[in-house]
Protein backbone atom coordinates (compact mmCIF):
# COMPACT_ATOMS: atom_id res chain seq x y z
CA UNK A 1 0.00 0.00 0.00
CA UNK A 2 1.40 3.19 -1.52
CA UNK A 3 0.90 5.60 2.06
CA UNK A 4 2.92 8.78 3.10
CA UNK A 5 5.66 7.92 5.57
CA UNK A 6 4.24 9.30 8.28
CA UNK A 7 1.13 7.67 7.85
CA UNK A 8 0.25 6.40 11.70
CA UNK A 9 0.17 2.77 12.47
CA UNK A 10 -2.77 2.21 14.28
CA UNK A 11 -4.77 3.44 11.27
CA UNK A 12 -2.94 0.94 8.26
CA UNK A 13 -3.64 -2.13 10.94
CA UNK A 14 -7.13 -0.85 10.70
CA UNK A 15 -7.24 0.09 7.06
CA UNK A 16 -5.28 -3.20 5.81
CA UNK A 17 -7.17 -5.62 8.75
CA UNK A 18 -4.01 -7.22 9.30
CA UNK A 19 -3.60 -7.39 13.33
CA UNK A 20 -1.44 -5.48 15.52
CA UNK A 21 1.49 -7.81 15.84
CA UNK A 22 1.89 -8.23 19.31
CA UNK A 23 -1.94 -9.42 19.57
CA UNK A 24 -0.58 -11.56 16.55
CA UNK A 25 2.12 -13.09 18.98
CA UNK A 26 0.00 -13.75 21.85
CA UNK A 27 -2.61 -15.67 19.68
CA UNK A 28 0.62 -18.15 18.72
CA UNK A 29 1.53 -18.17 22.80
CA UNK A 30 -1.61 -19.32 23.55
CA UNK A 31 -2.10 -22.23 21.03
CA UNK A 32 1.48 -23.49 21.75
CA UNK A 33 0.79 -23.72 25.57
CA UNK A 34 -2.28 -25.43 24.61
CA UNK A 35 -0.29 -27.97 22.54
CA UNK A 36 1.89 -28.54 25.38
CA UNK A 37 -1.00 -29.14 27.34
CA UNK A 38 -2.26 -31.35 25.16
CA UNK A 39 0.62 -33.65 25.37
CA UNK A 40 1.44 -36.64 27.45
CA UNK A 41 2.60 -36.82 30.90
CA UNK A 42 5.46 -38.45 29.77
CA UNK A 43 6.76 -35.44 27.58
CA UNK A 44 9.59 -33.55 29.05
CA UNK A 45 8.58 -30.28 27.58
CA UNK A 46 5.03 -30.77 29.21
CA UNK A 47 6.84 -32.20 32.64
CA UNK A 48 8.39 -28.91 32.59
CA UNK A 49 5.40 -26.54 31.93
CA UNK A 50 3.61 -28.61 35.18
CA UNK A 51 7.30 -27.58 37.29
CA UNK A 52 6.89 -24.20 35.95
CA UNK A 53 2.71 -24.05 37.36
CA UNK A 54 3.60 -25.68 40.32
CA UNK A 55 6.03 -22.39 41.30
CA UNK A 56 4.27 -20.64 43.93
CA UNK A 57 5.72 -17.15 42.53
CA UNK A 58 5.78 -17.75 38.21
CA UNK A 59 3.61 -14.89 37.81
CA UNK A 60 5.40 -12.48 39.81
CA UNK A 61 9.01 -13.41 37.75
CA UNK A 62 7.37 -13.06 33.42
CA UNK A 63 8.86 -15.35 31.27
CA UNK A 64 7.35 -16.10 27.65
CA UNK A 65 5.57 -19.21 28.82
CA UNK A 66 4.59 -17.20 31.92
CA UNK A 67 2.99 -14.67 29.93
CA UNK A 68 1.65 -17.53 27.72
CA UNK A 69 -0.16 -18.75 30.65
CA UNK A 70 -1.68 -15.17 31.81
CA UNK A 71 -2.96 -14.86 28.08
CA UNK A 72 -4.50 -17.93 28.02
CA UNK A 73 -6.23 -17.18 32.07
CA UNK A 74 -7.47 -13.73 30.33
CA UNK A 75 -8.54 -15.54 27.32
CA UNK A 76 -10.87 -17.75 29.68
CA UNK A 77 -12.55 -14.75 31.58
CA UNK A 78 -13.43 -13.63 27.86
CA UNK A 79 -14.63 -16.49 26.14
CA UNK A 80 -14.66 -19.51 29.09
CA UNK A 81 -12.22 -21.63 27.40
CA UNK A 82 -10.38 -23.39 29.77
CA UNK A 83 -6.78 -24.72 28.31
CA UNK A 84 -6.79 -27.42 31.17
CA UNK A 85 -9.85 -29.41 29.68
CA UNK A 86 -7.73 -29.77 26.24
CA UNK A 87 -8.19 -33.17 25.01
CA UNK A 88 -5.12 -35.09 24.35
CA UNK A 89 -2.67 -34.93 21.50
CA UNK A 90 -3.34 -37.04 18.80
CA UNK A 91 -0.42 -39.80 18.44
CA UNK A 92 -0.93 -42.85 16.40
CA UNK A 93 -0.92 -46.46 17.69
CA UNK A 94 -0.45 -49.74 16.27
CA UNK A 95 -2.33 -50.69 13.58
CA UNK A 96 -3.71 -46.87 13.01
CA UNK A 97 -2.97 -45.33 9.44
CA UNK A 98 -3.88 -42.32 7.35
CA UNK A 99 -5.41 -43.90 4.70
CA UNK A 100 -9.19 -42.89 3.91
CA UNK A 101 -11.88 -44.25 1.44
CA UNK A 102 -13.82 -42.48 -1.00
CA UNK A 103 -17.69 -41.46 0.58
CA UNK A 104 -20.55 -44.28 -0.33
CA UNK A 105 -22.55 -43.55 -3.75
CA UNK A 106 -25.50 -43.03 -1.85
CA UNK A 107 -24.39 -40.01 0.01
CA UNK A 108 -24.34 -38.05 -2.55
CA UNK A 109 -27.24 -38.84 -4.84
CA UNK A 110 -30.08 -38.35 -1.30
CA UNK A 111 -29.47 -34.51 -1.30
CA UNK A 112 -29.50 -32.80 1.88
CA UNK A 113 -32.43 -31.72 4.16
CA UNK A 114 -32.33 -27.56 2.63
CA UNK A 115 -32.08 -29.02 -0.68
CA UNK A 116 -34.35 -32.20 -1.20
CA UNK A 117 -36.09 -32.85 -3.91
CA UNK A 118 -39.09 -34.87 -3.62
CA UNK A 119 -37.63 -37.48 -5.93
CA UNK A 120 -34.63 -37.81 -2.99
CA UNK A 121 -37.20 -38.01 -0.61
CA UNK A 122 -38.47 -41.03 -1.37
CA UNK A 123 -34.99 -42.16 -2.90
CA UNK A 124 -33.76 -41.73 0.59
CA UNK A 125 -36.84 -43.80 2.33
CA UNK A 126 -36.32 -46.89 -0.34
CA UNK A 127 -32.42 -46.60 0.18
CA UNK A 128 -32.32 -46.70 4.19
CA UNK A 129 -35.08 -49.59 3.94
CA UNK A 130 -32.66 -51.74 1.92
CA UNK A 131 -29.35 -50.83 3.92
CA UNK A 132 -31.67 -51.56 7.20
CA UNK A 133 -32.71 -54.75 6.43
CA UNK A 134 -35.36 -56.72 8.95
CA UNK A 135 -35.23 -56.24 12.56
CA UNK A 136 -35.32 -60.46 12.94
CA UNK A 137 -34.11 -62.75 16.37
CA UNK A 138 -30.22 -62.24 14.61
CA UNK A 139 -30.27 -58.39 14.10
CA UNK A 140 -30.72 -55.22 16.06
CA UNK A 141 -31.81 -51.75 14.03
CA UNK A 142 -30.78 -48.56 15.83
CA UNK A 143 -30.60 -44.63 14.89
CA UNK A 144 -28.38 -41.91 16.59
CA UNK A 145 -27.80 -38.46 16.76
CA UNK A 146 -26.83 -35.61 18.29
CA UNK A 147 -27.94 -32.21 19.04
CA UNK A 148 -26.15 -28.43 20.14
CA UNK A 149 -27.61 -25.73 20.71
CA UNK A 150 -25.05 -23.01 19.46
CA UNK A 151 -22.53 -24.93 17.73
CA UNK A 152 -20.45 -24.56 20.22
CA UNK A 153 -23.25 -24.70 22.78
CA UNK A 154 -24.96 -26.89 25.23
CA UNK A 155 -24.98 -30.73 23.29
CA UNK A 156 -26.84 -33.79 23.49
CA UNK A 157 -26.94 -37.25 22.81
CA UNK A 158 -29.79 -39.33 21.19
CA UNK A 159 -30.39 -43.07 20.22
CA UNK A 160 -33.07 -45.37 19.56
CA UNK A 161 -32.51 -49.22 19.44
CA UNK A 162 -35.24 -51.48 18.02
CA UNK A 163 -34.50 -55.63 18.58
CA UNK A 164 -36.99 -58.35 18.49
CA UNK A 165 -35.79 -59.00 21.71
CA UNK A 166 -35.96 -55.58 23.36
CA UNK A 167 -39.47 -54.51 23.97
CA UNK A 168 -40.62 -51.38 23.75
CA UNK A 169 -37.65 -50.51 21.69
CA UNK A 170 -34.61 -48.86 23.95
CA UNK A 171 -34.55 -44.94 24.02
CA UNK A 172 -31.32 -43.45 25.63
CA UNK A 173 -30.36 -39.65 25.98
CA UNK A 174 -27.46 -37.93 27.35
CA UNK A 175 -26.42 -34.66 27.95
CA UNK A 176 -22.89 -34.58 26.70
CA UNK A 177 -21.47 -30.92 27.58
CA UNK A 178 -22.41 -27.55 28.41
CA UNK A 179 -19.97 -26.33 25.59
CA UNK A 180 -19.45 -28.84 22.45
CA UNK A 181 -19.74 -28.92 19.47
CA UNK A 182 -22.72 -30.89 17.00
CA UNK A 183 -19.74 -33.44 16.29
CA UNK A 184 -19.21 -34.53 19.55
CA UNK A 185 -22.79 -35.33 20.13
CA UNK A 186 -23.23 -37.54 17.14
CA UNK A 187 -20.26 -39.72 18.18
CA UNK A 188 -21.21 -39.81 22.11
CA UNK A 189 -24.57 -41.21 20.65
CA UNK A 190 -23.18 -44.15 18.61
CA UNK A 191 -20.41 -44.48 22.10
CA UNK A 192 -24.14 -44.89 24.05
CA UNK A 193 -25.62 -47.13 21.70
CA UNK A 194 -22.08 -49.27 22.36
CA UNK A 195 -22.21 -49.08 25.65
CA UNK A 196 -25.52 -50.35 25.71
CA UNK A 197 -24.89 -53.40 24.05
CA UNK A 198 -22.15 -54.30 26.48
CA UNK A 199 -23.83 -53.39 29.61
CA UNK A 200 -27.06 -55.19 28.55
CA UNK A 201 -25.15 -58.22 26.86
CA UNK A 202 -27.31 -57.69 24.09
CA UNK A 203 -24.52 -59.98 22.30
CA UNK A 204 -26.18 -63.06 23.84
CA UNK A 205 -29.39 -62.37 21.96
CA UNK A 206 -28.16 -60.72 18.58
CA UNK A 207 -25.27 -61.34 16.05
CA UNK A 208 -25.28 -57.89 14.44
CA UNK A 209 -26.62 -54.78 15.31
CA UNK A 210 -26.54 -51.59 12.13
CA UNK A 211 -26.01 -48.13 13.17
CA UNK A 212 -27.42 -45.59 11.40
CA UNK A 213 -26.11 -41.76 11.93
CA UNK A 214 -26.74 -39.03 10.19
CA UNK A 215 -23.25 -37.43 10.53
CA UNK A 216 -21.16 -38.14 6.97
CA UNK A 217 -18.45 -36.51 9.09
CA UNK A 218 -18.51 -39.07 12.57
CA UNK A 219 -19.20 -41.81 9.96
CA UNK A 220 -16.37 -40.94 7.59
CA UNK A 221 -14.53 -40.88 10.99
CA UNK A 222 -15.31 -44.58 12.13
CA UNK A 223 -15.36 -46.78 8.84
CA UNK A 224 -13.52 -44.84 5.88
CA UNK A 225 -10.03 -43.72 8.03
CA UNK A 226 -10.68 -40.08 7.87
CA UNK A 227 -8.14 -38.30 9.83
CA UNK A 228 -9.48 -36.79 13.10
CA UNK A 229 -8.51 -33.39 13.97
CA UNK A 230 -10.80 -33.51 17.40
CA UNK A 231 -12.14 -36.04 19.95
CA UNK A 232 -9.61 -38.44 19.45
CA UNK A 233 -9.92 -40.60 22.60
CA UNK A 234 -13.96 -40.60 21.67
CA UNK A 235 -13.27 -41.88 18.23
CA UNK A 236 -10.62 -44.32 19.85
CA UNK A 237 -12.98 -45.50 22.58
CA UNK A 238 -15.73 -45.86 19.79
CA UNK A 239 -13.48 -48.16 17.77
CA UNK A 240 -12.24 -50.04 21.21
CA UNK A 241 -16.16 -50.60 21.89
CA UNK A 242 -16.79 -52.22 18.57
CA UNK A 243 -13.87 -54.36 18.74
CA UNK A 244 -15.04 -55.81 22.45
CA UNK A 245 -18.26 -56.38 21.06
CA UNK A 246 -17.29 -57.94 17.72
CA UNK A 247 -15.22 -60.66 19.88
CA UNK A 248 -18.38 -61.42 21.88
CA UNK A 249 -19.47 -62.49 18.64
CA UNK A 250 -21.74 -59.87 17.87
CA UNK A 251 -20.49 -57.57 14.41
CA UNK A 252 -21.63 -53.80 14.56
CA UNK A 253 -22.17 -52.16 11.29
CA UNK A 254 -21.82 -48.22 11.48
CA UNK A 255 -23.63 -46.45 8.14
CA UNK A 256 -25.13 -42.98 6.91
CA UNK A 257 -28.19 -42.13 6.81
CA UNK A 258 -30.09 -38.59 6.01
CA UNK A 259 -31.55 -36.52 8.71
CA UNK A 260 -34.88 -35.00 8.05
CA UNK A 261 -35.84 -37.39 5.19
CA UNK A 262 -38.91 -38.74 7.29
CA UNK A 263 -36.65 -41.77 8.37
CA UNK A 264 -38.73 -42.23 11.72
CA UNK A 265 -36.05 -43.69 13.59
CA UNK A 266 -33.60 -40.71 12.97
CA UNK A 267 -36.99 -38.39 13.93
CA UNK A 268 -36.83 -40.24 17.40
CA UNK A 269 -33.18 -39.99 17.99
CA UNK A 270 -33.24 -36.07 16.99
CA UNK A 271 -35.96 -35.90 19.53
CA UNK A 272 -34.40 -37.57 22.26
CA UNK A 273 -31.12 -35.44 21.44
CA UNK A 274 -32.48 -32.08 21.49
CA UNK A 275 -33.99 -33.24 24.86
CA UNK A 276 -30.56 -34.28 26.01
CA UNK A 277 -29.12 -30.86 24.47
CA UNK A 278 -31.50 -28.77 27.00
CA UNK A 279 -30.75 -30.84 30.14
CA UNK A 280 -26.78 -29.87 28.97
CA UNK A 281 -27.28 -26.07 29.96
CA UNK A 282 -26.58 -27.22 33.50
CA UNK A 283 -23.87 -28.97 33.39
CA UNK A 284 -20.73 -27.68 35.03
CA UNK A 285 -17.78 -26.58 32.58
CA UNK A 286 -15.49 -29.38 33.58
CA UNK A 287 -17.81 -31.64 31.29
CA UNK A 288 -16.77 -29.60 28.24
CA UNK A 289 -14.20 -31.10 25.94
CA UNK A 290 -11.69 -28.31 24.78
CA UNK A 291 -10.18 -29.60 21.24
CA UNK A 292 -7.36 -27.94 19.61
CA UNK A 293 -9.92 -25.68 17.45
CA UNK A 294 -11.62 -24.04 20.12
CA UNK A 295 -8.36 -22.69 21.57
CA UNK A 296 -7.29 -20.72 18.23
CA UNK A 297 -10.88 -19.72 17.98
CA UNK A 298 -10.74 -18.34 21.76
CA UNK A 299 -7.53 -16.66 21.42
CA UNK A 300 -8.67 -14.94 17.61
CA UNK A 301 -11.87 -13.74 19.53
CA UNK A 302 -9.48 -13.00 22.70
CA UNK A 303 -7.16 -10.64 20.57
CA UNK A 304 -9.88 -9.26 18.24
CA UNK A 305 -11.32 -7.66 21.50
CA UNK A 306 -7.98 -6.54 23.07
CA UNK A 307 -7.92 -4.80 19.57
CA UNK A 308 -11.20 -3.40 19.27
CA UNK A 309 -10.62 -1.88 22.23
CA UNK A 310 -7.01 -0.63 22.03
CA UNK A 311 -8.93 1.03 18.29
CA UNK A 312 -11.78 2.72 20.11
CA UNK A 313 -9.14 4.66 23.12
CA UNK A 314 -6.49 5.26 20.87
CA UNK A 315 -5.72 9.23 20.00
CA UNK A 316 -4.14 8.25 16.56
CA UNK A 317 -6.18 7.09 13.57
CA UNK A 318 -9.57 9.35 14.54
CA UNK A 319 -10.03 10.70 10.81
CA UNK A 320 -10.56 7.17 9.75
CA UNK A 321 -12.23 5.92 12.65
CA UNK A 322 -15.05 8.81 11.82
CA UNK A 323 -15.52 5.62 8.94
CA UNK A 324 -14.14 2.66 9.86
CA UNK A 325 -15.08 2.27 14.06
CA UNK A 326 -14.80 -1.41 14.32
CA UNK A 327 -11.28 -3.23 13.56
CA UNK A 328 -14.05 -6.45 12.06
CA UNK A 329 -14.75 -4.66 8.55
CA UNK A 330 -15.13 -5.80 4.77
CA UNK A 331 -11.77 -4.96 3.06
CA UNK A 332 -12.68 -4.90 -0.74
CA UNK A 333 -9.09 -6.11 -2.56
CA UNK A 334 -10.30 -7.09 -6.25
CA UNK A 335 -11.42 -3.37 -7.55
CA UNK A 336 -9.85 -0.77 -9.59
CA UNK A 337 -6.39 -0.52 -10.11
CA UNK A 338 -3.47 -0.34 -7.17
CA UNK A 339 -3.03 3.43 -7.84
CA UNK A 340 -6.66 3.55 -7.16
CA UNK A 341 -6.67 1.22 -3.56
CA UNK A 342 -3.88 3.12 -2.44
CA UNK A 343 -5.85 6.96 -3.08
CA UNK A 344 -8.82 4.99 -1.35
CA UNK A 345 -6.42 4.01 1.41
CA UNK A 346 -5.28 7.83 1.92
CA UNK A 347 -8.70 9.31 1.69
CA UNK A 348 -10.19 6.82 4.43
CA UNK A 349 -7.47 7.18 6.93
CA UNK A 350 -6.36 11.01 6.21
CA UNK A 351 -2.64 10.30 5.24
CA UNK A 352 -2.83 11.74 2.09
CA UNK A 353 -0.82 13.63 -0.57
CA UNK A 354 -3.41 16.31 -0.06
CA UNK A 355 -2.10 19.74 1.34
CA UNK A 356 -3.33 20.03 5.18
CA UNK A 357 -1.96 16.81 5.69
CA UNK A 358 1.57 17.64 3.95
CA UNK A 359 1.21 21.06 5.99
CA UNK A 360 0.37 19.24 9.07
CA UNK A 361 3.44 17.16 9.48
CA UNK A 362 5.65 19.50 8.60
CA UNK A 363 6.30 18.85 4.90
CA UNK A 364 8.74 21.78 3.22
CA UNK A 365 7.04 24.36 1.41
CA UNK A 366 3.88 22.98 2.38
CA UNK A 367 0.85 25.11 2.29
CA UNK A 368 -2.54 23.45 3.85
CA UNK A 369 -4.51 25.24 1.42
CA UNK A 370 -6.36 24.74 -1.81
CA UNK A 371 -6.05 26.59 -4.84
CA UNK A 372 -9.28 28.02 -3.55
CA UNK A 373 -8.33 29.08 -0.55
CA UNK A 374 -10.05 26.61 1.77
CA UNK A 375 -7.87 23.91 3.39
CA UNK A 376 -7.41 21.19 1.15
CA UNK A 377 -8.24 17.73 3.20
CA UNK A 378 -10.37 14.72 1.83
CA UNK A 379 -13.76 16.46 2.86
CA UNK A 380 -12.97 19.29 1.19
CA UNK A 381 -11.56 17.26 -2.18
CA UNK A 382 -14.21 15.22 -2.58
CA UNK A 383 -17.73 17.23 -1.63
CA UNK A 384 -16.56 21.24 -1.31
CA UNK A 385 -13.70 22.20 -3.44
CA UNK A 386 -15.78 24.54 -6.26
CA UNK A 387 -12.96 23.83 -9.23
CA UNK A 388 -15.00 20.29 -9.35
CA UNK A 389 -17.94 21.34 -9.29
CA UNK A 390 -19.10 19.73 -12.06
CA UNK A 391 -16.94 16.40 -11.51
CA UNK A 392 -18.70 16.22 -8.13
CA UNK A 393 -22.41 16.71 -9.40
CA UNK A 394 -21.68 13.91 -11.99
CA UNK A 395 -20.32 11.72 -9.15
CA UNK A 396 -22.63 12.08 -6.62
CA UNK A 397 -26.07 11.54 -9.05
CA UNK A 398 -24.62 8.55 -10.43
CA UNK A 399 -24.24 7.26 -7.11
CA UNK A 400 -27.31 8.48 -5.96
CA UNK A 401 -28.89 7.32 -8.82
CA UNK A 402 -27.29 3.56 -9.83
CA UNK A 403 -26.23 2.44 -6.17
CA UNK A 404 -29.61 3.73 -4.05
CA UNK A 405 -26.63 5.75 -1.61
CA UNK A 406 -28.41 9.21 -0.85
CA UNK A 407 -26.55 10.14 2.76
CA UNK A 408 -23.55 10.92 1.06
CA UNK A 409 -20.52 11.39 3.23
CA UNK A 410 -17.08 10.61 3.60
CA UNK A 411 -17.78 7.21 5.27
CA UNK A 412 -20.47 6.06 3.17
CA UNK A 413 -18.71 7.09 0.30
CA UNK A 414 -15.39 5.36 0.92
CA UNK A 415 -16.66 2.35 2.69
CA UNK A 416 -18.69 -0.28 1.97
CA UNK A 417 -22.22 0.02 3.94
CA UNK A 418 -24.52 -2.29 6.17
CA UNK A 419 -26.84 -4.40 3.89
CA UNK A 420 -24.48 -3.30 0.46
CA UNK A 421 -23.22 -6.39 -1.57
CA UNK A 422 -20.25 -6.76 -2.95
CA UNK A 423 -21.27 -5.28 -6.90
CA UNK A 424 -23.06 -2.61 -5.17
CA UNK A 425 -19.52 -1.14 -3.22
CA UNK A 426 -17.52 -1.76 -6.36
CA UNK A 427 -19.97 0.11 -8.86
CA UNK A 428 -19.72 2.99 -6.05
CA UNK A 429 -16.09 2.87 -5.57
CA UNK A 430 -15.76 2.88 -9.54
CA UNK A 431 -17.43 6.32 -9.83
CA UNK A 432 -15.73 7.73 -6.80
CA UNK A 433 -12.16 6.59 -8.83
CA UNK A 434 -13.91 8.28 -12.17
CA UNK A 435 -14.08 11.69 -10.32
CA UNK A 436 -10.80 11.03 -8.95
CA UNK A 437 -9.22 10.43 -12.29
CA UNK A 438 -11.07 13.44 -13.78
CA UNK A 439 -9.65 15.89 -11.19
CA UNK A 440 -6.21 14.86 -12.12
CA UNK A 441 -5.17 15.70 -8.00
CA UNK A 442 -3.50 12.60 -7.54
CA UNK A 443 -2.09 12.48 -10.65
CA UNK A 444 1.75 13.82 -9.82
CA UNK A 445 2.86 13.95 -6.01
CA UNK A 446 2.80 17.45 -6.70
CA UNK A 447 -0.27 19.64 -6.51
CA UNK A 448 -1.97 20.62 -9.95
CA UNK A 449 -2.62 24.38 -10.49
CA UNK A 450 -6.20 24.50 -10.54
CA UNK A 451 -8.22 26.61 -13.19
Amino acid sequence: MDMPTTSGREALEVESGVMPIDLRLEQIAIKEIAKIKSKSAQEPIKQQLVRYEEHDAYDKYPTPMGKALSQAAEMEKQTKININLIEPEFTYRLGETQMTQSKPLYWSQLGNSKSRTNEQQELCQETINQLMGDCTQEQAISFTDGSCLGNPGPCGAGAIIYAEHIKPAARLHRPVAQRGSILLAELIAILMVLEYCITENTYNAIQRIKIFSDSQSAVGLLTLNWAPNSYISVIREIKENIEHLRQKGLNVIVAWTPGHANIVGNDEADILAKTAAEEAKELPPENNVITLQDVKQAAYKSTGNKWQRRWEISERGRDLYEKIPTTKHSIMYDFLTKRHFSIFAQLRTGYTELNYYKNRVGQTNAIESCNCGAPETPQHFLLECPYYEKEREDMLHQISKEVGVRNLNLATMLTRLDGENTEETKAKLQTVAHYIDRTGRFNTAVPQSQS
